[in-house]
């Protein structure tokens, strides 16, 4: 199977349930929520850092690469008994890599098809954008044009 052309929107609420059933039973982070604005997404929340629960609030960028949503964490704040570096927060994520989810440096890659496919659905994504309004998330998919064998005479 292949997406030939495809316009996905997500509403802020969606993702929410989708997030919030990924971290159900896990007691590092709580009380998560998502907002989508022009610039990104928003979070904030509550991790768990040597023992105390942490208030955070960050900013990430998504983008489209080939079979893959990037989600850069471009802003990380965090209030309580001394700041936690993004870094921190990126590094608790490295336990749960597998084939579909990539931790480097301040990105998560997310492959869409890899997910798919340990899910039994076989499929191209084509994803060619990211784009953001108030409330939902645009994903957009389009297959690249065939490349035309030139005529001989």
């Amino acid at each position: 199977m292949e997406i030939r052309a495809l316009s996905l929107r997500v509403t802020e609420d969606e993702l929410n349930g989708w997030i919030g059933r990924l971290l159900e039973g896990s007691d590092k982070v709580q009380r998560l929520q998502i907002r989508i604005g022009t610039e990104g997404l928003v979070a904030d929340g509550e991790a768990e850092f040597m023992g105390h629960q942490v208030p955070f609030d960050a900013t990430i960028h998504l983008h489209a690469e080939e079979s893959c949503i990037v989600l850069r964490l471009s802003r990380f704040e965090a209030a309580g008994f001394f700041p936690v570096p993004g870094w921190f927060i990126l590094k608790k994520l490295r336990k749960h890599q597998s084939e579909w989810l990539q931790i480097e440096d301040d990105c998560v890659t997310l492959n869409v098809e890899r997910l798919l496919e340990e899910r039994g659905v076989v499929l191209a994504t084509n994803l060619s954008g990211v784009r953001y309004e108030p409330g939902a998330l645009i994903l957009d998919a389009q297959a690249p044009e065939p490349v035309q064998a030139a005529a001989h005479p």
